[in-house]
């Protein structure tokens, strides 16, 4: 599904016959790659398939880390949008853009309510199913607001949607700051508008 330069995502079946997504380190016992895969199971655990796929299996295969989630089916929510933008101005397709949006700002509060905070806003993570579900997809930058000595991780993302916190640090040369509630509800914000 995926090829990126650490990573492969495959969707694959489950030996129960369930529709998995299969995330796999490209490289042979990376510890950086270890480490963070560890870390993004560990954020599945406490968020227990909502609104996020639920962990279905970690480990190590022939030198390969790896993690298979639940599959989300749907689109990613950009595409939804854009469909319903597209469509002859019916006032059904504007409330279903409407209520789209709403769902995704609550997929992002349920995160909040239980402490994550994503760290990688971008139209990429996010999926709207045929029933008007969102799920919220690779938490390899999330952190959790309470875990002070979680390691940083790399900042991911949209350019365009990062806080004017991460662009000042930038602008002047700062360190860039590990991702907030306040700055992930403006990348929020800036997605949905």
């Amino acid at each position: 599904m995926q090829l990126l330069e650490d990573t492969e995502v495959y969707r694959v079946r489950a030996p129960d016959r369930q529709t998995a997504a299969l995330k796999i380190a490209r490289a042979i016992g990376s510890p950086t790659i270890a480490r963070a895969y560890a870390h993004e199971a560990r954020i599945l655990e406490v968020l227990n398939g909502e609104p996020a796929p639920s962990l279905l299996a970690q480990g190590t295969w022939q030198g390969h880390d790896y993690l298979v989630t639940k599959w989300c089916s749907g689109v990613q929510a950009m595409q939804s949008a854009s469909d319903l933008r597209g469509a002859s101005g019916s006032a059904g397709r504007r409330a279903r853009l409407i209520d789209l949006c709403v769902q995704v700002a609550a997929s992002f509060d349920q995160l909040h309510q239980t402490g994550i905070i994503h760290g990688d806003v971008s139209y990429r993570n996010i999926f709207d199913d045929d029933l008007g579900k969102v799920s919220v997809i690779d938490f390899g930058a999330s952190r959790i607001e309470s875990d002070s000595d979680q390691a940083k991780v790399a900042r991911q993302g949209v350019p365009e949607f990062f806080e004017p916190e991460w662009a000042a640090a930038a602008r002047d040369g700062r360190e860039i700051p590990l991702p907030t509630l306040k700055g992930e509800q403006y990348a929020l914000g800036a997605l949905i508008y």
